[in-house]
């Protein structure tokens, strides 16, 4: 008959434990592997700063980005809302201060060349108009275009 405590099936055999030593550990000590290094590289290692050794001059810095093309501020363009939504005083200073301005000048992808469609940011917008304008959490910003809403030349 069955019976309700729990215990192994009774074709189960149960071997009791038993504390078998692994090998004995060895005094002979073990060499460490070798792993590969990275592979050689072409880039040139700068010399290391040798005291009293004669010190090449630093190189000068050189901005690094993407080349700008010459735009003539009085060129830009304002999107219609802008006027709407903007202080004059901050439209006027993005025209005479447009490298401020988030985007200025900046291609729509810069990992592609300029091209028709990869135009410069050189229009000036609202990053959100749905919303009204706050220098900080709406501020005005540079675009491509107006979103088909075409430009005015103040």
């Amino acid at each position: 008959p069955p019976t309700d405590t729990p215990g192994p099936p009774p074709s189960a055999t149960l071997v009791p434990p038993t504390d078998t030593p692994g090998p004995p550990p060895s005094d002979t000590p073990v060499p460490p592997t070798d792993t590969p290094g990275p592979p050689p590289s072409d880039t040139p290692v700068p010399p290391t700063d040798t005291p009293g050794a004669p010190t090449a001059p630093a190189p000068t810095d050189t901005p690094v980005g993407p080349p700008t093309a010459t735009v003539d501020p009085a060129q830009v363009c304002v999107c219609p809302i802008v006027p709407v939504m903007v202080p004059a005083s901050v439209i006027d200073d993005a025209r005479r201060n447009p490298h401020k301005y988030e985007g200025w000048n900046e291609l729509v992808d810069p990992g592609k060349p300029e091209s028709p469609l990869n135009r410069r940011r050189t229009c000036l917008g609202i990053l959100n108009v749905n919303r009204p304008y706050h220098p900080v959490w709406n501020p005005v910003v540079w675009r491509a275009s107006c979103h088909g809403n075409g430009c005015v030349f103040p």
